[in-house]
């Protein structure tokens, strides 16, 4: 089994997946109390599943941009785990990237003035994660034109996505949360 888990945003992105499907997830509202309720609520999905920690093979983390405390729960939980239970692999993938479910994309986080973006043309990452000026991106949008733009997790089913960009989640070793210096 493998275990999914988006702290970055407004909701708490949980779920549990196996050959390209998820068993269970849930989506959570977060109150200014994901610090609270995060290791409740996946103790909570592996006992509804009748998992034991043991169970779960991988953790699918993505890594922002997004909430600065959420990235770090995220981080810290899957660090946890994976010193515990050593076979445990870790797989990660930018908030920015996973909101992509189409060949032409221009992913947005924004964030006032400046926000994140990244572009992908014909299924290839033409622009990496990348903290601009608002009027930048709205340059980049014109140059794009065909591209469909996707804006802070609206309108998607962040789950289906999990599963479309499964072959994009990299391996890791050593996490680090995905935002630029430039944001902080």
């Amino acid at each position: 089994m493998n275990l999914f888990i988006d702290c970055t945003q407004k909701n708490f992105y949980l779920g549990i997946f196996e050959n390209n499907s998820f068993v269970d997830k849930q989506i959570i509202p977060t109150n200014n109390n994901l610090t609270d309720i995060a290791i409740e609520y996946i103790g909570k999905l592996l006992t509804k599943n009748n998992l034991k920690k043991t169970d779960i093979k991988s953790i699918y983390l993505v890594l922002g941009p997004g909430s600065f405390t959420g990235v770090r729960v995220g981080i810290l939980i899957t660090q946890s785990w994976i010193s515990i239970f050593k076979d445990v692999k870790c797989n990660v993938i930018s908030s920015l990237e996973l909101q992509m479910q189409c060949e032409n994309c221009i992913s947005i986080i924004e964030n006032k003035s400046k926000s994140f973006v990244s572009v992908k043309k014909d299924n290839i990452l033409v622009i990496q994660p990348q903290y601009l000026d608002n009027i930048e991106i709205e340059k980049i949008c014109e140059q794009y034109i065909n591209a469909k733009i996707i804006k802070n997790y609206q309108n998607i089913d962040i789950f289906e996505n999990v599963i479309y960009n499964i072959k994009n989640f990299k391996l890791s070793e050593n996490i680090e949360p995905l935002y630029l210096k430039e944001a902080l």
